[in-house]
C-alpha cells in the first residue's frame, strides 16, 4: 500500500494535524482500520501514543485528515477525525503504519532533533513515497515545502497535477 503524510502541521496551541494520501497507483484502497499513526515524543526509542483511524476506506488519489480535537473550529472542520492525541511538536517523530508495517516517517526515531517546530509541512508533489526508514536523519526541505504556523488553507487538498 502506499500511503504517505502529505502534510504536517505544527501550530500554535493544539492545532495540530496530519494529511493522509493514498498514492497507490494499482487502483488498490486504503483499508483504514489497518491504519495506526505513533508518535515518538522528545527523541523517545519506543512510540508515546498510538492513533488508530475509524473504520473506512482511503480510495486511491484521497485523501484522510487526522486533528487534535482540541484544535480551532476551522481546523477541526477539515479533518475527517479528530483525537486529542495528535499531539506533537516539531521535534517529535511520527510515524504512519499500515498493517503492521512502516509507510512513512516524519523526523527521526530515538531523535530529539528539530525539524518541523511551528509550521505547515506540506510534501511536493515529485514525492510519490514516504520514507519508509524512521532511523535515517531527517530532512523537511528535501521532500517538502513549509509554511507558517496554523497555515492550512490547503489542508485537505492535495494540489497536485
Amino acid at each position: 500500500m502506499n500511503l504517505y503524510f502529505s502534510e504536517y502541521l505544527e501550530g500554535s496551541g493544539n492545532n495540530k494535524a496530519l494529511e493522509i494520501f493514498n498514492a497507490d497507483t494499482n487502483g488498490n484502497t486504503a483499508d483504514l482500520t489497518l491504519v495506526a499513526i505513533e508518535i515518538y515524543l522528545n527523541g523517545a526509542p519506543s512510540p508515546s501514543s498510538s492513533i488508530a483511524l475509524p473504520a473506512g476506506d482511503l480510495a486511491p488519489g484521497e485523501l484522510f485528515v487526522l486533528a487534535n480535537s482540541a484544535a480551532v473550529t476551522g481546523l477541526q472542520a477539515v479533518a475527517d477525525t479528530t483525537s486529542a492525541s495528535v499531539n506533537f511538536t516539531g521535534n517529535d517523530a511520527v510515524v504512519l503504519l499500515y498493517n503492521g508495517g512502516i509507510v512513512d516517517v516524519i523526523g527521526e526515531i530515538g531523535s530529539d532533533v528539530a525539524f518541523g517546530e511551528n509550521q505547515t509541512l506540506r510534501r511536493d508533489c515529485a514525492v510519490t513515497q514516504g520514507d519508509r526508514d524512521g532511523s535515517d536523519p531527517f530532512d523537511a526541505t528535501a521532500e517538502f515545502s513549509n509554511s507558517d504556523a496554523d497555515t492550512f488553507d490547503g489542508l485537505g487538498t492535495r494540489g497536485c497535477p
